[in-house]
């Protein structure tokens, strides 16, 4: 709140300071010459309120708490649609299978034959993925809540 009167007060003493020399009669206002004062810099009173905006710190705070309540908006926004998503990846070499000449069972029942061994000298390759992904479905309330939130969050700031 005092960042606001401050910002405030500055733009009033500048109006006050325009309004003052816009009375002034054009015989009364002292000329002055461009390299009569080197540290003298002539604006009109917008560009002076441009560049006081453009340098104050408390208006870079006030964007910087509106930009934040903002990024806070579009995250809840955000958290309807995948919340979370994971991928693993395991890569290696495995031994491959010594399988009898006379074995008639199926792939997938290998492990159950006693007579299947490992062949430690014919390695191959392994490669697992693994991805999980959440999506929530019904959260009784608690994202339209936070959204709620978030919105009202950047309407005050």
């Amino acid at each position: 709140m005092s960042a606001r009167l401050a910002v405030l007060f500055s733009l009033l003493s500048l109006l006050t300071v325009a309004d003052t020399q816009a009375q002034m009669s054009d015989s009364a206002r002292v000329p002055v010459e461009v390299g009569a004062f080197a540290d003298t810099v002539r604006m009109t009173v917008e560009e002076a309120i441009v560049q006081a905006l453009s340098v104050s710190p408390e208006v870079g705070i006030a964007r910087s708490k509106a930009d934040r309540s903002d990024a806070r908006l579009n995250l809840a926004r955000a958290s309807r649609f995948l919340t979370d998503f994971k991928a693993e990846s395991a890569h290696s070499l495995a031994p491959g299978l010594r399988i009898p000449d006379d074995y008639t069972g199926s792939t997938e029942a290998l492990y159950l034959d006693p007579r299947v061994k490992n062949d430690k000298d014919d390695l191959r390759p392994f490669n697992q993925v693994e991805v999980e992904v959440v999506q929530p479905l019904w959260t009784w309330g608690e994202l339209t809540g936070s959204i709620r939130a978030a919105r009202y969050g950047a309407m005050v700031d």
